[in-house]
């Protein structure tokens, strides 16, 4: 969605609404979380969105996006991006657009992935 979108993820499969995360967890997701944003934010992005979506009455697959696993979205954003003026499009696969790899293993070293 923009460059630097992260997921965070649990090691265990986790289904949104039906399982819960154990307390480890959810202090390892929080932590991972609070990193990646300071991180980004120390890119100089402008700011920074952290969220998870529960959905369990759409089908897993709907659009091509929904998937049926925890994770957690951190996406930075910074002054002329219209990521939210326009609102998330989370079917259209022209907003996902992928880092050519000179930048995608920047911001993997950055990051510290």
């Amino acid at each position: 969605m923009s460059k630097g979108h992260s997921l965070v993820v649990p090691r265990r499969h986790v289904v949104p609404g039906e399982d819960l995360l154990t307390t480890d967890e959810i202090l390892a997701i929080e932590h991972e979380t609070q990193r990646l944003e300071r991180i980004l934010l120390s890119l100089g992005y402008m700011g920074v969105d952290s969220f998870q979506k529960t959905r369990p009455l759409i089908p897993e697959g709907t659009n091509g996006t929904k998937m049926d696993h925890y994770h957690r979205h951190i996406i930075p954003s910074s002054p002329g991006l219209n990521l939210y003026d326009d609102g998330i499009a989370w079917g259209h696969r022209d907003s996902w657009r992928k880092l050519p790899d000179g930048e995608r293993e920047a911001m993997r070293e950055a990051l510290a992935l």
